[in-house]
């Protein structure tokens, strides 16, 4: 499954529902699920819903707004080591 490493405290508002647009400075053609990691683990899911370069969204800054939706937070986070960009996390290799 897609994955994106996220700062904190973004990472967290992200997962709350408080945050609906997380800002890059770079565009992906991925729409679907995307798990959250954030402090060495992967802590939940929203869904990569679009890409924008303008927003409504108090939280938009640009360049590039990732518009995520119906976040979930994981109740028990699974350890893993973040990377840049998107990354593959497959749970069955992950040690």
């Amino acid at each position: 499954m897609k994955a994106l490493s996220i700062k904190p405290p973004w990472a967290g508002l992200i997962l709350d529902g408080v945050k609906d647009i997380e800002n890059r400075t770079w565009k992906t053609a991925y729409r679907g699920p995307l798990l959250i990691h954030t402090e060495g683990a992967i802590r939940g899911k929203v869904d990569l819903v679009d890409i924008g370069t303008a927003s409504e969204s108090p939280w938009f800054t640009g360049p590039y707004g990732w518009i995520v939706k119906n976040p979930i937070r994981f109740q028990k986070p699974i350890p893993c080591k973040g990377k840049l960009s998107i990354f593959e996390f497959d749970p069955e290799k992950n040690p």
